[in-house]
């Protein structure tokens, strides 16, 4: 093969391997605005169920504190998982732990 050939053949090469690296350059910085993207739209879900939990939770405090109803073991079951989302999932915390807390306080009836 001539110098001229293998000059063209190294010019190739060389342009085939610049425009891959760049690729791949794109692709990281692509793949890294789509983690963030991704974390974003997780971070604002995490926002409304926890809100959505200290609403259903701040429910039953107006009705078994507010109106005085009894608390039923299923009842009792279904807040406590609703807190334990609210708080240890979803990092909630204040105003639903208090109300949480004297709920916890009531009597149970069948």
């Amino acid at each position: 093969m001539g110098d001229l050939a293998y000059q063209v053949l190294l010019m190739v090469v060389s342009l085939a391997l610049g425009a891959a690296a760049q690729g791949i350059r794109n692709a990281k910085r692509d793949r890294e605005e789509n983690k963030r993207e991704l974390q974003e739209a997780i971070d604002a879900e995490h926002s409304v169920l926890q809100l959505l939990l200290y609403y259903r939770i701040k429910d039953e405090f107006h009705v078994h504190i507010g109106k005085g109803e009894p608390m039923r073991p299923a009842e009792r079951r279904d807040l406590d998982r609703m807190y334990h989302l609210y708080h240890d999932e979803y990092g909630g915390n204040g105003g639903g732990t208090a109300m949480y807390k004297r709920l916890c306080e009531l009597p149970i009836e069948d």
